[in-house]
């Protein structure tokens, strides 16, 4: 990054106007303006910028992140910064009418020679807006894309917008830049100057070596050495046309001025090969011809800047020289062959359409007639016309396509009437259903929309087609993914989208080389699990797991009873490097709130890991994850006792069979079964997808891609507290002589004695897998404090510790659940005590009143005229406990 005095004295140079260069600065200060996220069609990155120390959002993994990786290895480019403030641009649109619209740009750029926006677009999405007429993207004398309102407001201040276009990505140089980042300005290996001078005499026996060639000769010890080499220019590879992933391919000179002359022997190899190649050489003379996306243009004027073409309309486009070239050398442009005439043109249709019966008839037909010639005679078997039938074929086929045998083949596909029989009318009254009627969300039944067809055709006088035409008219215009995406939504549709075939040489979707992009996900594992002790139902488990995506082999994973969320994904990432000693260049995620949380990112960027966040509902792009979970489902999981496949069709299963009462996995006993199951057996077991086992594709790959000790991470204190996770709301409060509350467990320091501590909050952050401490923030720093478990844990190994830790959370987890039933109970029961009591009061209340009736009858009894007589009642205490027994 520039100082602000050689920013200032660059903007002086580039001619920013004051005002621009507030813009700048403020950019320069503020954070993004928004936090870009994956949608249907996108795959949003958090990219982890060595040279802005910060990281940088990219909305798009195929067209922004190459952006980034360019600029980021850059000399010429200072700072770049992600998502800068809206900008107000100002256009006419395609009707005629003066509009405006706020927009964000995706990066603000300072380089060398150029300070300003830069939008990233698809060259197909530009080409579409250019189709439609668009005002906003034009295309430029050289080839490019500009964005003239974006550039009229630019200006005023000095400053510039480019539109970058996906065309511009120059992919095996990105590749091999990814590939070569962990060398790039990293110390040098113990023993490299040694490695270094071997290099050097095997290149003076022989200048030139294939990568794979130069790794034997020298050894697997040495291929992080050779690779430093290559980033350090000290050996030289053409890292724009040849992969440095593919070292059998890949050819590495001693220096620039060897790889320079085999390139021009190579070039000069090239263009003096045999005619009968049919090379579609580019000829940069007039009126020669060349193909350019599958159009015809003709080269009219060539000097030594400029190129004049003219397409078939007779339109005259003047270009760049050097853009020209460019499109010739990555296939864009072709020449068009002398020796593809015509006639060869016709000869290539007639045999991409033969079938294999048809060869084989022609090649018949070929032995017939050649045994004809030879015998004299028909003993062949066929009649003399039928062989006179076959020789006009013959030479028909040579004179028409140049060839004899082509005449040969039999074109039966082409016989018939070929033409529709329905009236075009009929047909478009069904496409109008089809259309209309069928492709809607209220997904009316084909059958109804027939009926419709039948009604509107006798509305008007025509001949309804039958069902069957109806139905072949759908199955002929619409495709399956078509019908349902319009009647069902794009969810649904996603099971029957076309399959994309990566034609590009952009980055694999499984990576290069192992450790260099990594899956992490989430599953309840289908197995109901026991405590250790007394056996009460715990229910199951949460597995996050991290698998690598060029091997298959599992990295990492943790087992928890709580549900997933950035505290799984910490410890896994911590798992991950105190297994390995590193974690995966780039790591692959869904759009769960588990990963977007900032201290998972933190932890990222802290080991320099690219986040990429694959797009909601296309399952597909974590397919390596749903294999490996549905392995270990039908491999191992549903093979134990109390697993949760009898659940899966609830109605159906009797009570003998319920898992949950059939459980008899604990937690300690399943999870060293479990790694044994991934790490060992799936591990060691041949995949089909690669040949062999994951153990040995990661093995393999580590040797020919280098053991990249740069990446190695130790395990220090802060980034063991990085790794842990913080309590729930983040804060706890210190409770007198108790401390924290974390879990149902008090932590303690010495320093919450201390009273001005009492009572206040605290960030905290705890340990899943080890109970007996937790780290408190106070008085500016993070204080360890040990738990009521502490001496449980005395004298045990980490394993254990581990172990009896998850099982306790597991237990704890389910406190609030049982607190729950707990109070159901007891309000259930109370007030059933409370209905016992109300009837208690009942009866003494009606007791009362009989003792006082009784008491009545006597007094009238004893006094016939009627004179009120004086009475009391009785205390409750006179009730014998007989009468007591009698009331209840």
């Amino acid at each position: 990054m520039l100082t602000e005095i050689e920013l200032k004295q660059l903007m002086t140079r580039m001619n920013v106007t004051e005002q621009g260069q507030a813009i700048v600065m403020r950019i320069r200060a503020s954070q993004p303006s928004r936090r870009v996220g994956s949608k249907m069609n996108n795959v949003a990155c958090r990219y982890p910028s060595k040279k802005m120390g910060v990281t940088i959002q990219a909305e798009s993994h195929k067209n922004e992140l190459a952006a980034i990786y360019l600029w980021d290895h850059d000399a010429k480019t200072y700072e770049f910064y992600d998502q800068p403030q809206q900008i107000k641009l100002n256009y006419v649109d395609a009707s005629g009418k003066r509009t405006g619209h706020l927009t964000t740009p995706d990066f603000f750029v300072i380089q060398d020679d150029f300070i300003g926006w830069v939008e990233c677009k698809l060259e197909e999405w530009l080409s579409k807006r250019a189709a439609e007429g668009s005002k906003m993207f034009t295309r430029t004398p050289e080839l490019g894309w500009a964005s003239p309102p974006a550039q009229n407001y630019a200006s005023q201040f000095g400053l510039g917008f480019k539109v970058r276009s996906s065309s511009e990505n120059p992919w095996t140089y990105i590749r091999n830049l990814t590939f070569l980042s962990d060398y790039w300005n990293a110390p040098l290996p113990p023993n490299y100057e040694i490695a270094k001078s071997e290099f050097s005499a095997l290149l003076r026996e022989k200048n030139c070596w294939l990568l794979s060639d130069l790794i034997s000769a020298v050894g697997s010890t040495h291929t992080e050495n050779i690779y430093t080499a290559i980033a350090r220019d000290d050996l030289c590879v053409d890292l724009e046309q040849q992969l440095l992933a593919e070292p059998v391919w890949t050819k590495v000179y001693a220096n620039r001025e060897v790889a320079n002359a085999h390139r021009l022997r190579d070039v000069s190899v090239l263009a003096h090969s045999p005619a009968e190649l049919n090379l579609r050489i580019v000829n940069f003379a007039a009126n020669e011809k060349i193909d350019w996306d599958g159009n015809l243009f003709t080269i009219t004027t060539v000097s030594q800047e400029h190129v004049y073409l003219q397409d078939q309309n007779q339109g005259v486009f003047k270009l760049q020289r050097a853009q020209v070239e460019k499109f010739v050398k990555s296939g864009d442009i072709k020449g068009v062959s002398t020796s593809c005439d015509q006639s060869q043109l016709a000869a290539e249709q007639v045999v991409m359409q033969a079938g294999p019966d048809d060869l084989a008839q022609a090649t018949k037909r070929f032995a017939a007639l050649e045994h004809s010639a030879t015998s004299n005679g028909n003993s062949c078997g066929r009649s003399a016309r039928t062989l006179r039938y076959w020789k006009h074929l013959q030479r028909r086929g040579e004179v028409i396509y140049g060839d004899s045998f082509i005449g040969l083949i039999p074109r039966t596909g082409k016989r018939g009437n070929t033409q529709r029989k329905l009236d075009q009318e009929v047909i478009d009254v069904m496409q109008n259903v089809i259309e209309n009627e069928l492709m809607t969300g209220h997904a009316k039944s084909k059958t109804l929309c027939y009926g419709i067809v039948i009604n509107r055709c006798k509305d008007v006088g025509l001949t309804a087609p039958s069902e069957k035409a109806f139905r072949n008219e759908i199955a002929r215009t619409r495709t399956n993914f078509d019908l349902t995406m319009a009647r069902e939504g794009a969810r649904s549709a996603y099971k029957h989208e076309p399959f994309y075939f990566v034609l590009d040489r952009s980055t694999p979707r499984h990576g290069d080389r192992p450790f260099e992009i990594g899956h992490i996900d989430h599953t309840e594992i289908d197995l109901q699990l026991v405590g250790t002790k007394f056996g009460e139902k715990l229910g199951r488990a949460w597995l996050t797991l991290m698998l690598d995506a060029y091997s298959r082999a599992v990295l990492a994973f943790v087992v928890l009873f709580d549900p997933p969320s950035y505290r799984s994904c910490m410890l896994v990432m911590r798992e991950c490097i105190r297994r390995h000693g590193r974690v995966p260049a780039t790591i692959v995620v869904d759009n769960g709130k588990d990963f977007e949380c900032e201290y998972f990112e933190q932890l990222l960027a802290r080991v320099g890991t690219t986040k990429k966040s694959r797009p909601p509902h296309k399952s597909r792009f974590g397919s390596v994850m749903e294999r490996f979970f549905g392995i270990s489902n039908t491999q191992f999981l549903h093979n134990l006792q109390g697993n949760n496949k009898p659940l899966q069709p609830p109605r159906q299963m009797s009570a003998t069979h319920d898992p949950r009462s059939q459980a008899i996995w604990t937690l300690p006993t399943f999870i060293p079964q479990f790694a044994q199951f991934a790490y060992d057996l799936y591990g060691n077991m041949e995949h089909s997808a690669l040949g062999v086992s994951p153990n040995d594709a990661i093995k393999v790959g580590m040797e020919r891609t280098g053991l990249r000790s740069i990446r190695l991470i130790p395990i220090t204190p802060d980034l063991e507290l990085l790794c842990l996770p913080y309590v729930k709301g983040e804060t706890a409060m210190i409770v007198g002589a108790k401390g924290i509350k974390i879990g149902y467990i008090y932590y303690w320091h010495p320093m919450m004695r201390d009273p001005k501590h009492e009572g206040s909050r605290v960030f905290a952050r705890y340990d899943p897998f080890n109970i007996s401490k937790a780290y408190a923030f106070i008085a500016g720093e993070w204080r360890p404090c040990l738990s009521e478990f502490a001496g449980v844990f005395d004298g045990r190994s980490e394993r254990e510790i581990k172990l009896i830790s998850s099982e306790i959370r597991g237990k704890n987890s389910g406190t609030a659940r049982r607190r729950k039933i707990n109070a159901e109970e007891i309000a259930r029961y109370m007030a059933g005590v409370d209905q016992t009591e109300e009837v208690l009061r009942q009866q003494k209340h009606d007791a009362q009143l009989r003792h006082f009736s009784e008491r009545d009858d006597i007094s009238q009894q004893a006094n016939p005229l009627d004179v009120p007589s004086i009475g009391y009642a009785a205390p409750w205490s006179e009730f014998t406990g007989e009468s007591f027994e009698v009331l209840q």
